[in-house]
């Protein structure tokens, strides 16, 4: 198939307007080998995608407007859609009027957004050199020229995303990362608002680095997870496995595996050990606290059910709580629960619920 004819038929598919003949030509082409199925996978890649989206110019330009990929049949889904990106596409003259919805996955970049509906698959089998050609699209290597993204995960879902380095990062619900298109040559920095899990891809030449609300943490290649929302006041940072360096001003500690470190402001960092079980629990499905205060639990119900919960006394925040139940499960049913095996009452009332002894 000629590049041109392939160009259009792959660019049509991102944006939802292929016709019955061009679906199955496409389909054609993608099962004829494993390279060309890889290659149509590189092309769900945050970057290329934004390349992609900014040379398709259609004529009429409506204030907002809709891609979607296009969908075969099970059987074509099962061997190349293995995720259906959904995005919305928005341009605005200044970057700061950007609106994007509050309930929605979204990847930001100046003044453009693009909303996400699956995990990100990056596969690197496939150079970048063959997507440039195809596409026509010029190698960036002027770092000055190189854009951050900031992917913004709403209460109620998490994502998962690989970056550039291989490094793969689950980000938890209510949570932002800022990540740049491409490292620098001497280091990975990355900021997180929120909560995320990082699998670093080893690189001893380039730290990783990953700045939060009360410092920031140096990896060269390990699995940790950090908690670092605004209204915590507090970050943790818990190391599963390799090591890491956490910074807050100017105090720097190493942590071991099985070591977490807390940071809040005014404070020195404090070390201690933590149940890793209760940690990643998030990253399982699963509400699992074990002895926490009830206001800690309902925060982080907050945080997935876009509810707030209002106390009848402030003595029932320090009640100490100990439940385990899946994050699928309706909110009611972990009202219900808590109300079994402690002596609270909730009243729903809209996205308010009262708690009373």
């Amino acid at each position: 198939m000629k590049n041109i004819l392939l160009k259009e038929l792959i660019t049509k598919s991102l944006h939802g307007t292929l016709d019955e003949e061009e679906s199955k030509i496409l389909y054609d082409w993608i099962q004829e080998s494993k390279a060309n199925e890889e290659l149509y996978v590189k092309l769900r890649d945050v970057d290329t995608l934004q390349n992609i989206l900014e040379q398709y110019n259609p004529k009429s330009k409506p204030k907002q407007k809709t891609y979607r990929m296009f969908q075969w049949g099970s059987v074509a889904a099962a061997i190349v859609i293995l995720t259906t990106i959904t995005l919305t596409f928005w341009k605005s003259g200044n970057p700061t009027s950007l609106k994007t919805p509050v309930d929605k996955i979204m990847l930001i970049s100046g003044n453009k957004s693009y909303q996400l509906s699956e995990k990100l698959e990056k596969n690197k089998k496939v150079p970048r050199t063959a997507i440039s050609k195809l596409f026509g699209i010029p190698e960036v290597k002027n770092q000055a020229l190189q854009n951050d993204y900031t992917l913004i995960v709403p209460k109620g879902k998490t994502y998962d995303i690989d970056l550039i380095d291989g490094t793969t990062v689950t980000l938890n619900a209510d949570s932002k990362l800022i990540f740049p298109t491409k490292f620098t040559d001497n280091s990975r920095i990355v900021t997180l608002s929120g909560e995320a899990f990082f699998k670093v891809a080893k690189d001893k030449k380039k730290p990783f680095i990953v700045k939060t609300n009360q410092g920031e943490v140096k990896v060269l290649g390990t699995h940790f997870n950090i908690k670092s929302y605004k209204d915590a006041g507090a970050d943790a940072i818990s190391l599963i496995e390799g090591k890491v360096q956490v910074a807050k001003e100017d105090q720097v500690l190493t942590l071991a595996p099985g070591q977490e470190a807390r940071l809040r402001k005014n404070e020195p960092i404090k070390v201690s050990a933590f149940d890793p079980e209760e940690v990643l629990a998030w990253k399982e499905g699963l509400f699992l606290f074990d002895d926490r205060s009830l206001a800690q639990v309902l925060t982080e119900l907050e945080k997935w059910y876009s509810v707030e919960f209002e106390y009848s006394s402030t003595a029932l925040k320090s009640i100490p709580i100990y439940i385990k139940i899946k994050k699928d499960r309706k909110i009611e049913d972990i009202l219900v629960a808590l109300e079994r095996t402690n002596h609270i009452k909730f009243k729903k009332s809209g996205n308010v619920i009262n708690v009373s002894p």
